[in-house]
């Protein structure tokens, strides 16, 4: 009917530099009758400025974290897992002072660090945790930009002690001061459970 706008479909496919993923853009959006010509030219150059922006955030750098580290500590398995808690919930900054973080202990459950008034930074969510055996995250740990992480913790009982195997993997943007720090951070981690453990 005259007057009456119509239905255009736009597709956009752009694969990623340096990976096997390809982004399928789809705008779908109604476009006036040919009357109004004025408005979907406006229309069309907003499709143009749309894919340029798609293209510019396509271009940045992805990067795989992968860090696996085991250490047997001279303590029952509960207490090993009680004191993990406790270092995850005190982790040391990068001035020497400890960050206290929230670690709320079931299925679901946040890890964050509260700064009062509604506002803080959230690490990870509780994907799995079985005293005294699992302990499982997943999130952006204290990464502030676009980065999936995952944070797991296996505890079992050996002669003597706890073996303690702790593995964190994450890819996305990651900075390079994180690629280079964070097999040194988990590690002062692991060393003040084990001494805390041992007393």
């Amino acid at each position: 009917k005259k007057g009456r706008a119509k239905t255009r479909s736009f597709f956009y496919l752009l694969t990623l530099p340096k990976s096997n993923v390809t982004i399928n853009s789809h705008i779908e959006e109604s476009v006036p009758h040919a009357s109004q010509h004025r408005g979907d030219e406006f229309f069309m150059s907003q499709i143009g400025r749309t894919e340029e922006r798609v293209m510019v955030t396509a271009n940045e750098e992805s990067r795989v974290l992968d860090v696996n580290q085991e250490i047997e500590i001279k303590a029952a398995p509960g207490d090993v897992f009680e004191g993990l808690i406790n270092q995850l919930s005190n982790i040391g900054g990068q001035d020497g002072n400890n960050i206290p973080l929230v670690l709320e202990r079931w299925p679901g459950g946040r890890w964050f660090r509260d700064l009062g008034s509604g506002t803080g930074h959230l690490w990870g969510i509780v994907q799995s945790i079985k005293p005294p055996t699992l302990l499982e995250f997943f999130g952006p740990m204290f990464m502030s930009y676009p980065v999936s992480g995952h944070l797991i913790a296996r505890l079992s009982p050996v002669p003597g002690g706890t073996k303690l195997t702790f593995r964190h993997r994450a890819f996305g943007l990651i900075e390079q001061e994180h690629m280079e720090g964070v097999q040194k951070g988990w590690s002062q981690v692991l060393e003040k459970l084990k001494e805390s453990c041992e007393k």
